[in-house]
C-alpha cells in the first residue's frame, strides 16, 4: 500500500510519509491519480484521490513532512448515488497560459455527468449537474481554453465554457475574446431557432454553455 510520497523539485527526492488516517483509506480504495496542484508562487500541495475521496496534502520545509491533510469534498461525496464515483480530477494550475490559478483549484468528473469544482477558498460548485448529460457514461474529460471537454461511453463529447476557479488571474483580452465568442455562438443558435419556427429559451441558455458535440479547438 502507498505510504510515503516521493518529492523532488530540482534536487533529490524527499521521502514524505503520508498520514496514517490517508494511508489506511488508500489500503481501502486505492488510489487513483497523483495530482500537483500549486503555482509557481507557492508552497507544494499535492492531491491524491480515489473514487470516493479527494485529499489534499500541503509539505512542509524541504519537503520531509506533510503539514496539513484535508478532504475538502468529503460532504459533497457523501451525497452522491452509491452508483457514482469519481471518474477524475484535472488542475488548471500547472498548465501554462497567460492565466494563474490559486493552488487547489480543482475540477472533479463524477462517473453520472457531475462536474464539481472545488475553489482555493474551500467553496464547492457545481457548473454542472448529471441531468444534462445523459448520453452514455462519463469516462473522461480535460481542460481546454477557459473550458472543459468531457467524454461519455457513447462517444459524444461535451463541452462547457466559460469555467472559472475564484481568485484566478485573467487578461482582460481573453474574457473580452471568450464574450464575443459566446454571443457569436448564441446568434447561430437563435437564427437556426428562426429558421425551424421554433425557438426554445431554456434550450438556447443550455447550450450557450454545454455544447454537445463541439470539438475542443472551437473552445
Amino acid at each position: 500500500s502507498a505510504q510515503h510520497l516521493l518529492v523532488s523539485a530540482g534536487t533529490p527526492a524527499a521521502d514524505t510519509p503520508l498520514p496514517l488516517s490517508l494511508v489506511n483509506t488508500l489500503a481501502v480504495r486505492p488510489p487513483i491519480e497523483l495530482l500537483y496542484t500549486s503555482n509557481e508562487s507557492s508552497s507544494p500541495l499535492f492531491c491524491i484521490y480515489t473514487s470516493r475521496s479527494v485529499h489534499l496534502l500541503s509539505v512542509g520545509p524541504k519537503k520531509k513532512n506533510v503539514i496539513s491533510h484535508t478532504e475538502p469534498l468529503e460532504s459533497t461525496l457523501i451525497t452522491l448515488p452509491t452508483s457514482a464515483s469519481i471518474v477524475r480530477i484535472l488542475t488548471p494550475c500547472t498548465n501554462t497560459s497567460s492565466i494563474i490559478y490559486p493552488p487547489g483549484s480543482l475540477l472533479v468528473l463524477i462517473s453520472d455527468g457531475t462536474v464539481l469544482l472545488h475553489h482555493h477558498n474551500g467553496v464547492i460548485t457545481t457548473p454542472i449537474s448529471a441531468p444534462n448529460i445523459t448520453h452514455g457514461e462519463v469516462v473522461d474529460a480535460c481542460l481546454t481554453h477557459l473550458g472543459a471537454s468531457i467524454l461519455t461511453s457513447s462517444g459524444d463529447v461535451w463541452s462547457a465554457t466559460p469555467i472559472l476557479w475564484d481568485g484566478s488571474q485573467i487578461p482582460k483580452w481573453m474574457i473580452e475574446e471568450r464574450l464575443q465568442k459566446l454571443d457569436q455562438e448564441l446568434a447561430l443558435l437563435q437564427s437556426h431557432a428562426v429558421d425551424d419556427a421554433t425557438i426554445d429559451a431554456s434550450t438556447t441558455t443550455l447550450v450557450s454553455s454545454i455544447t454537445r458535440g463541439m470539438p475542443p479547438e472551437s473552445l
